[in-house]
């Protein structure tokens, strides 16, 4: 009773995300808008393991404005009839790349004065660093740090720029080991986005993170584009392991309020390190990128 479901935000084989609302506790006449992710299956499955996972290391972290956070859980229908429920915060705005994809000409035009503007593309930057800081230094990985898993959300600020929150933080992901992806199973793992090590020797550590961060800024200069482009996996791990990495996308070369190619540059460098240990902490990208920022911002 305390929620309801509104109607489908998407669905999968084994669980539906919902738009729905919950009870404002402190306003029992007002209702809060939630994104609702439930799953029926078995609750031996894997499926069900791994939502139980996600649920668990959602409700460890605290709150923080550069994550979509969880509100709530419900498990006491399990063993009743094998379904699980996830409420998080429902981000209005959709994630960040259909947004740049939809908006690229509002994006590059608007002026310093709209809240839609060039230096959007910057702040989402830093929300971004800033939410992976704050996982990082909780020890949790995120493993698809992509911009498709980046939602957008009016600023609690209510000054017209969206905020933008990391979302998926508490999947249990599986990925195959290397050598069942290489032959088989290559389309189920986010290649594009994966780090070095795990795309050649098969494993993952805290700054796996900041290589797919790399990846995510180069979607966000470019609004959205495949990285990489046509390039078949086999090419591309030919080429990272002889040191090719993303080039800085030409899509904003006509801003001349703020320099995103060597501001790009900068990330990259510290981003594509081949050795996870060589490469900068979020703590560190996110020191770049306050450098970049106005004192409002």
């Amino acid at each position: 009773d305390a929620f309801e479901t509104t109607k489908i935000l998407g669905s999968g084989n084994f669980g539906t995300v919902y738009q729905g609302t919950i009870k404002n506790i402190d306003l029992p006449q007002s209702k809060n808008h939630v994104a609702i992710k439930t799953i029926i299956t078995n609750e031996d499955s894997s499926e069900c393991q791994d939502f139980q996972n996600e649920i668990k290391i959602m409700g460890y972290v605290n709150p923080h404005l550069n994550l979509v956070n969880m509100i709530a859980s419900c498990t006491s229908e399990l063993k009743e009839n094998g379904s699980l429920w996830l409420l998080v915060e429902f981000c209005q705005l959709g994630d960040l790349k259909k947004y740049l994809v939809k908006h690229s000409k509002e994006l590059l035009s608007g002026k310093d004065s709209d809240p839609i503007n060039s230096r959007c593309l910057l702040r989402w930057t830093y929300d971004i660093a800033k939410g992976m800081e704050f996982l990082t230094n909780a020890n949790i990985m995120h493993g698809d740090l992509a911009a498709r898993n980046v939602m957008l959300d009016v600023s609690p600020l209510l000054n017209g720029y969206p905020v933008a929150k990391v979302a998926d933080f508490g999947l249990s992901k599986n990925f195959y080991d290397y050598a069942t992806y290489e032959k088989e199973e290559r389309l189920l793992v986010p290649w594009r986005w994966m780090a070095l090590e795990y795309l050649t020797r098969g494993y993952f550590t805290l700054n796996s993170d900041v290589w797919s961060f790399g990846v995510l800024v180069w979607e966000i200069f470019s609004f959205g584009r495949a990285p990489y482009g046509q390039m078949g996996f086999e090419e591309l791990m030919d080429k990272l392991e002889n040191g090719y990495r993303l080039p800085c996308p030409t899509d904003l070369s006509c801003i001349s309020t703020w320099s995103p190619s060597e501001l790009y540059f900068c990330l990259s460098n510290a981003c594509f390190k081949e050795e996870p240990e060589d490469r900068a902490r979020f703590s560190d990208v996110v020191e770049i990128l306050e450098n970049e920022l106005t004192p409002p911002e």
